[in-house]
């Protein structure tokens, strides 16, 4: 699992640098904001994730 959200936030940091590369000012401070809120989403649920299986492991 952790190695699961590892790979996708490195995917998901390479769609950003590949995008910022092409896009004008206005689109890169817009997608850097929507980048941003969705690896907090992202990381939020990889932890709630962790905890339910650690949960689930203790039982």
């Amino acid at each position: 699992l952790v190695i699961f959200t590892l790979i996708s936030m490195y995917i998901y940091l390479r769609i950003s640098f590949s995008t910022l590369a092409f896009n004008s000012n206005e689109d890169i401070i817009l997608f850097k904001y929507n980048i941003s809120f969705i690896m907090m989403f992202f990381n939020f649920f990889s932890l709630s994730l962790l905890m339910l299986v650690t949960i689930l492991n203790l039982y």
